[in-house]
């Protein structure tokens, strides 16, 4: 009988912990880890959405962010006008979903930081390094050569892009992850060539790796 009640409460638990809304978690997140929006601000953004109204409050750093797009798995914010955010809940086998948080700072090239978190905002152990040793073995998806560019200009048009900074996107339609270069403000005669050089290309969430994944 004793193992009954345990496993029961184990299970309201549980299913306490899967059901909470995106509503409930954005308002939980703790304000050490958005110091733009306090916690009031946050309740104003998801109000105003309600309401069909911009989702814009005055931030603490004297702008303004605007919650953009909120779904039953998915936040898009705009933090500043150099930064954004996204959140979203992602599915694992046997388990709590995760919450995936994008970062990424948009100065002269965007650049992103991917972190996961468990559905209470503690660290989650999922790793995805956006740095120059985590991307490489992306490299020959993110930076290829078009057929109809000659070899000498691939060379020549790579050296403006170098280092490589990488920027990434959530989407609120499925549980991938995209990934590109970003290009530091090209000149309008490279910006063609160098777009075609830096495709988009997507990673897939696996449920049962716990992590992103090339097709």
């Amino acid at each position: 009988m004793r193992k009954i009640i345990f496993l029961v409460i184990g299970l309201t638990m549980a299913m306490g912990v899967e059901a909470r809304s995106m509503r409930e978690i954005w308002t939980s997140l703790p304000d050490s880890l958005l110091p733009y929006v306090d916690r009031n601000h946050r309740l104003e953004m998801v109000e105003f959405i309600d309401m069909n109204l911009n989702g814009d409050v005055d931030n603490l750093f004297g702008g303004k962010s605007e919650m953009d797009t909120i779904t039953t798995d998915y936040i898009g914010l705009t933090l500043s006008q150099s930064s954004s955010m996204q959140i979203k809940r992602l599915p694992v086998a046997g388990g709590d979903s995760l919450l995936c948080v994008v970062k990424t700072y948009l100065g002269p090239a965007a650049e992103s930081e991917v972190i996961f978190y468990h559905q209470d905002w503690t660290p989650a152990s999922v790793m995805l390094s956006l740095d120059s040793a985590g991307t490489a073995r992306w490299m020959p998806r993110l930076l290829v050569k078009p057929d109809t560019m000659s070899e000498e200009h691939f060379v020549h048009y790579k050296t403006f892009i170098s280092p490589y900074i990488v920027g990434a996107r959530l989407s609120p339609d499925d549980d991938n992850l995209e990934l590109r270069l970003s290009l530091p403000m090209p000149v309008r005669e490279e910006k063609q060539a160098l777009e075609a050089m830096t495709p988009s290309f997507s990673l897939r969430w696996d449920a049962e790796k716990q992590n992103f994944c090339a097709e």
